[in-house]
């Protein structure tokens, strides 16, 4: 992790309801932007046990919101967009700028922790 990263993971609703298991989708949004689905490193996330991943290619030393969605396969057991969580990269030397994530179904509490090998963020919707 570092100043262009986020760690983003969550934690299914026990509760699943009629809903069979297709995908998670996350969504990013940068605080002057609107929001974007599928952003890189999160994207492809068809297993269920599989809830967690790192968002890449984001400005550094910017703020960003992250939400998660469970899509099912019978469309109508979807879940609702968890809350979303404020998260912010690192300040680093190289400053590029580069932009691009429930549900009674996905947990939404935020957890931020610093990350002492990389000195990156880890955030956690867990």
């Amino acid at each position: 992790l570092g100043d262009h990263t986020l760690e983003i993971s969550w934690t299914p609703s026990e509760e699943q309801g009629n809903c069979t298991f297709n995908s998670w989708v996350v969504e990013i949004q940068n605080m002057n932007g609107g929001w974007s689905r599928n952003p890189p490193g999160c994207t492809d996330l068809t297993r269920d046990d599989v809830t967690s991943c790192i968002l890449t290619s984001l400005a550094c030393d910017t703020p960003y919101q992250v939400q998660v969605e469970q899509i099912c396969n019978n469309e109508e057991s979807n879940s609702d967009w968890s809350r979303p969580i404020m998260a912010e990269t690192l300040d680093g030397g190289d400053c590029a700028q580069q932009a691009e994530p429930a549900t009674d179904q996905v947990a939404t509490t935020e957890v931020i922790t610093p990350d002492p090998n990389t000195g990156g963020r880890r955030l956690s919707l867990a």
